[in-house]
């Protein structure tokens, strides 16, 4: 065998030789790497306010030169006086909305405030603190039997036959009773509410 040969057989042999170990052996498995899956969030809660109740407001007082039903929850304080002082009337007798007393005779004079009239040409002013549609005065020794009228004005109203409100007063005015030691007897109507008040006037 020439020198050439003998390479080219050499090379051949190899060549075999390395073939063979490739086709014995195991492909080794190729892993693919983890898809990763997007996780769905969770929408968070939206905390969602409750009204709470609101605080009732209290009724409205009635302003001066208001017209219509009266929604004052109770008689009002009224004063008498004159041109110098006026004191705070005692209520009696009322029937206001669905609430009513009875007063059916008149206070001990000890029991009431004293009003002293310095001039009595000048007469008495009645005022309330809420506009009222009505008023009558009258004044006594004693008794309710013995009243005597002092005046009155305004216009009773009946919300059953009254077609038209009459319109409210803010104050009255009234001659004084004579020279006297008296107990004033006032009736006030407040549209469909009546109420009565006393006080106790001296006059010189």
């Amino acid at each position: 065998m020439t020198r050439t040969a003998w390479i080219v057989f050499t090379l051949t042999v190899a060549a075999l030789t390395a073939g063979c170990g490739s086709i014995g052996a195991s492909p080794t498995p190729t892993v693919a790497a983890p898809t990763r899956t997007p996780s769905k969030a969770t929408p968070s809660a939206t905390a969602v306010a409750t009204p709470t109740d609101s605080a009732t407001s209290p009724s409205p007082t009635p302003t001066s030169g208001s017209t219509g039903p009266s929604s004052q929850p109770g008689p009002p304080t009224t004063y008498l006086g004159d041109e110098t002082s006026e004191i705070a009337g005692q209520l009696r007798t009322f029937c206001w909305h669905d609430t009513c007393a009875d007063a059916f005779e008149l206070p001990p004079k000890q029991d009431l405030t004293i009003l002293v009239v310095t001039d009595p040409a000048a007469g008495l002013t009645f005022r309330a603190e809420m506009p009222f549609n009505r008023w009558a005065a009258s004044y006594s020794s004693r008794t309710m039997e013995d009243l005597e009228p002092l005046g009155q004005g305004g216009a009773v109203y009946d919300p059953d036959t009254s077609a038209t409100v009459p319109a409210t007063i803010t104050e009255a005015n009234m001659t004084a009773p004579p020279s006297g030691d008296w107990i004033v007897y006032i009736v006030m109507n407040s549209f469909e509410n009546e109420a009565h008040y006393v006080w106790r006037v001296q006059v010189p």
